[in-house]
């Protein structure tokens, strides 16, 4: 039984592994590619800024813009460091946000915004978490290859030894949680995984939507409450909603909010992307 269990272990944590390289490499060469293009060209959206907040050693720049493609007014914030913010920014300033053209793009997967005055680079913070969990998934199948290797677990493939149960039984089971914490968190990540792949970060996918969403008014079908709370303490809404696109054709989709727990109304106003209805946002009212 210990055999087949590391066999099994063994096949998933070097399928996480790669799973985690290869997200990495993709977004990381989505970002370069993404940056590149901004430097020769990029849409603006032209901003007021509101407020400067202050905290610690940080600096967030509180800013108000109207959306081009849906006319409504939202706010955003961007974060300096106190050197990198060097007093450029005041209340009642009027400045742009820089952000990507999209236009010719079936799906969008990356989409950094910048403030006039911040020099366009490629956002760290994505990027280093993917790094990290490729790093983790590295060292997890390092771990354990070694110790295959020091108990003699691959010694299958020695033609002077045939004994098969030999294969990875260094494993003691016996302190199943051990191996069974790191896997339990690979499979926590599967839907970070799938979202890092296929769409933009969620901070970047609402940007994404608040510059080139579609405002529309949906029924909610269904909802229910999730496990997770924000810093407020409302629960997470799981909800299933229609509507109609900008084609006539009825929509179905799913969408996560926190803030739709305090409203709980029947009919909300989301925005949805043109290129996939299916990737929507809560707008509160």
């Amino acid at each position: 039984m210990n055999v087949a269990l590391s066999i099994i272990y063994y096949i998933c944590i070097v399928a996480f592994m790669l799973g985690y390289i290869v997200c990495f490499i993709i977004n990381l060469v989505r970002a370069i590619k993404v940056n590149n293009g901004m430097k020769k060209e990029y849409n603006a959206v032209k901003a007021k800024v509101v407020e400067i907040i202050r905290e610690k050693k940080r600096v967030f720049v509180k800013v108000e813009y109207v959306s081009p493609t849906n006319f409504v007014k939202f706010v955003d914030y961007f974060e300096f460091s106190e050197k990198a913010f060097n007093d450029q920014y005041y209340v009642d300033q009027e400045l742009e946000i820089y952000y990507p053209k999209v236009d010719e793009l079936k799906r969008v997967t990356c989409f950094p915004t910048y403030l006039e005055g911040n020099q366009i680079k490629i956002k760290a913070a994505p990027i280093v978490t993917d790094a990290f969990l490729a790093f983790v998934g590295m060292f997890m199948t390092g771990w354990f290859t070694t110790l295959i290797i020091r108990s003699g677990g691959f010694n299958i493939f020695n033609e002077t030894n045939t004994n098969v149960e030999n294969i990875f039984s260094c494993v003691d089971f016996s302190s199943m949680l051990i191996y069974m914490l790191p896997l339990f968190m690979y499979i926590v990540t599967i839907p970070y995984l799938i979202e890092r792949l296929t769409t933009a970060s969620k901070e970047e996918n609402q940007n994404y939507l608040k510059l080139y969403g579609a405002k529309c008014m949906a029924e909610v079908k269904t909802f229910k409450f999730g496990r997770n709370k924000d810093i407020k303490g409302n629960k997470e809404s799981l909800i299933e909603i229609e509507f109609y696109n900008n084609k006539g054709e009825l929509v179905k989709a799913h969408l996560n909010s926190f803030m739709y727990t305090e409203t709980q109304e029947q009919y909300i106003n989301i925005l949805y992307d043109l290129k996939n209805p299916k990737n929507v946002v809560y707008m509160k009212k």
